[in-house]
């Protein structure tokens, strides 16, 4: 196996780090070569600051100094650019390019400037996690300096925020929303087509892909509004009915014989006749049918 090889100043940096760390910290020696060429630079950093104490931040600095590519502060240069001191930002308005000093993907950056866009608001830092594809390790990176708005600022954007709403959200909407990418929110809307909107949030579990866990983390951030796409039950095939996520085959025959003996429904409420209807299928199905009146020239 080929030995590493290290400058005077790598050499001298090494130095005074064995002098300043304790026993414990010692044990990690053997693996600041492996730090050296394989971690990133946000996790290098991050890895440093947790195992050396404050005497051997000196050290350090020359150790990072001395690697190339490497930078001192933390975000990572882009190729071209002149390096230059990063001062706290506030993530609720900071241009891309603050990000992308952070090693932070376009694709994420951009989900970070839709969900601003669309009102969303962080509170705290740690709110960046709630966007989707948002790494910890990026989060580690740019801790120090992650400044959220003060709290009368912060108040103030609360109460402007607008919950993304279901019935009309785009795919791109919907992508803002922590766990939901392309795949599912293509699903959220196909289920919401075919439904007829949802009529409550809750229904939003009963999508493929959406767990009670991430349930919990959109409900606060989502409203169902709007009016909802109806079924008329005096006009409707067999075939019409049965193809509603909430209308079996059974339903739909009861639903359709009913008519033919009694004739058409005054009011959606008189499904409540029908024996074999029972009241919780009613409620479900109840808020999707409509009964309108079709008068015909005599």
């Amino acid at each position: 196996m080929k030995s590493a090889k290290y400058s005077s100043k790598q050499i001298k940096a090494l130095s005074l780090l064995m002098f300043s760390l304790t026993a414990a910290h010692l044990a990690t020696l053997a693996g600041l070569s492996h730090w050296l060429r394989k971690t990133s630079n946000a996790q290098l950093i991050v890895e440093l600051n947790q195992t050396v104490n404050a005497p051997s931040q000196a050290a350090s600095s020359i150790l990072l100094d001395s690697v190339p590519g490497r930078v001192k502060a933390g975000p990572i240069a882009e190729e071209g650019v002149t390096k230059t001191t990063v001062q706290r930002f506030d993530p609720n308005h900071a241009e891309a390019a603050i990000f992308r000093q952070f090693g932070i993907s376009q694709k994420v950056i951009s989900n970070i400037i839709k969900y601003r866009n669309a009102g969303g608001y962080f509170k705290k830092c740690e709110d960046l996690k709630k966007i989707y594809g948002f790494e910890e390790v990026w989060l580690e990176a740019i801790q120090a300096y992650c400044n959220c708005a003060d709290t009368k600022n912060r108040i103030q954007s609360e109460m402007s925020i607008i919950p993304i709403n279901i019935n009309s959200a785009s795919a791109d909407s919907l992508q803002i929303l922590k766990g939901i990418g392309p795949v599912l929110s293509s699903r959220i809307i196909k289920y919401r087509d075919r439904l007829g909107g949802f009529n409550q949030i809750e229904q939003l579990k009963e999508v493929y892909g959406v767990q009670d866990s991430l349930y919990d983390i959109l409900q606060s951030q989502i409203v169902a509004n709007g009016k909802l796409t109806t079924i008329d039950i005096n006009t409707a095939t067999f075939k019409a009915l049965i193809r509603h996520f909430y209308i079996d085959y059974n339903t739909a025959k009861a639903i359709i014989n009913y008519r033919d003996q009694h004739g058409e429904y005054e009011e959606v409420e008189e499904l409540q006749n029908i024996i074999s209807l029972s009241d919780s299928v009613y409620q479900r199905i109840f808020p999707y049918l409509s009964a309108e009146k079709n008068d015909t020239i005599k």
